[in-house]
């Protein structure tokens, strides 16, 4: 009994999947082969404790975007006039929390994005930007990260880059990534303020080192709106205010 639960174990199943990527990765990152077995040991002895906890994540991909959305946030000064929120969006959008400074209500809304079966970039696109908007105050910039590894479903991708470009009009800077190879690859560049802001992660372990070179372009210091979603319909965004000031 004890082996057949060791077989089944989501600690031992995440490590077997994904220790390759996250130490290349940290490899990459650190460029030592020591340090980034040490930080790759840290990651994986937490997720152990999380994935052993009461309420383990219901998938390990979204817990994965989780992840590395929560290291964005890390770039972010949100004891220092920076603020963000989280919106979910799969058939429809859902603003999981609203513009904040609180790092516990952010963490809260991440860990609440779930994987579904449709992917509505315009959907989320539309309620980044209301929530961009509504909240704007002199002295912030504001972007919007729109992450997916699907093509748009049941909207057209076009209405995506339609909203994607009234919300440039309005002042909103827009970055665009791609996760996987199932990807409409012309509409994400046309969403995207610059062809430079539209990136392409192979896999979930190169997003950590994209949203670090996001969070260091967006300007400084900026408001940031993030939207993802994944082909699953799993979507999250995440707004981020920096303060200019």
């Amino acid at each position: 009994m004890a082996d057949k639960e060791r077989e089944h174990d989501p600690a031992d199943e995440a490590f077997r999947l994904h220790y390759g990527q996250i130490y290349r990765y940290l490899r990459r990152q650190t460029g030592s082969h020591h340090e980034a077995e040490e930080l790759a040991q840290r990651v994986f002895a937490d997720a152990a404790a999380a994935l052993a906890s009461k309420n383990p994540p219901n998938s390990l991909l979204a817990w994965l975007y989780a992840i590395a959305q929560r290291r964005f946030v890390d770039e972010l000064r949100l004891g220092e006039g920076d603020r963000a929120a989280v919106v979910a969006f799969n058939a429809d959008a859902r603003l999981l929390a609203g513009l904040t400074a609180d790092r516990r209500v952010l963490d809260a809304a991440l860990g609440g994005i779930e994987l579904a079966g449709q992917t509505c970039l315009v959907c989320g696109v539309q309620v980044a930007a209301e929530e961009l908007l509504a909240q704007r105050e002199a002295g912030r910039a504001l972007v919007l990260v729109l992450l997916t590894d699907g093509q748009s479903n049941p909207r057209p991708a076009s209405e995506a880059v339609d909203a994607a470009a009234a919300a440039k009009a309005a002042g909103v800077t827009v970055f665009t990534i791609g996760l996987g190879a199932e990807l409409d690859e012309a509409a994400l560049r046309a969403i995207a303020s610059r062809p430079e802001y539209n990136y392409r992660a192979p896999d979930a372990a190169d997003l950590e080192a994209i949203y670090r070179r996001i969070a260091v372009t967006i300007p400084c210091p900026g408001q940031t709106f993030w939207p993802n979603t994944t082909g699953q319909g799993a979507a999250g965004a995440e707004p981020a205010e920096r303060n200019q000031r």
